[in-house]
């Protein structure tokens, strides 16, 4: 008899079956990692004033705490670097931060360069996440007057130091 191809051959729908797999576990990740960068609608912007800074600096802190990224604000987290002398330097760099170990992923990686590297690219995304939930939450004026800090914590340092004083 004649050979049909409509799309729904048993390989075919295995191979779509496992391609729907990806996609959504790419939607979960993505939604998840959009949950991440924003916060709630309680969480006030800063008024250039900084007539609001209290309000903000609670409602800001208590947000980015239930995100786990306040050690990026306050200067707590900092990026992994390797131990010197010390075998595994890496995974102790990330235990010294409060943070598990950078090999400790139980897969077994015994690599200090390679769990370093981790750690670090774990670091790097989580103080751009930092970067950006501040950039959202104040004034373009303060923005551009804190470009020159590189960190989420020198930065946050200079707003609390410009905004206590008021």
């Amino acid at each position: 008899g004649p050979s049909s191809t409509t799309g729904y051959e048993p390989c075919l729908l295995k191979r779509n079956a496992s391609t729907f797999e990806l996609s959504f576990s790419k939607f979960v990740s993505t939604l998840a990692m959009a949950t991440q960068d924003t916060l709630p609608a309680t969480v006030p912007k800063l008024d250039p004033s900084g007539s609001n800074w209290l309000v903000f600096r609670l409602r800001l802190s208590q947000a980015v705490k239930a995100k786990g990224k306040w050690g990026h604000f306050d200067g707590s987290s900092l990026r992994p670097v390797e131990a010197e002398g010390v075998a595994g330097g890496a995974a102790g760099a990330a235990a010294d931060n409060g943070q598990a170990g950078a090999g400790d992923d139980g897969g077994g990686n015994d690599d200090p360069a390679l769990a370093l590297e981790q750690a670090q690219a774990q670091w790097d995304s989580d103080e751009d996440i930092a970067l950006y939930l501040l950039s959202q939450q104040i004034p373009d004026s303060s923005l551009i007057k804190l470009e020159r800090y590189t960190t989420c914590a020198a930065r946050w340092t200079v707003l609390v130091h410009k905004f206590t004083q008021k």
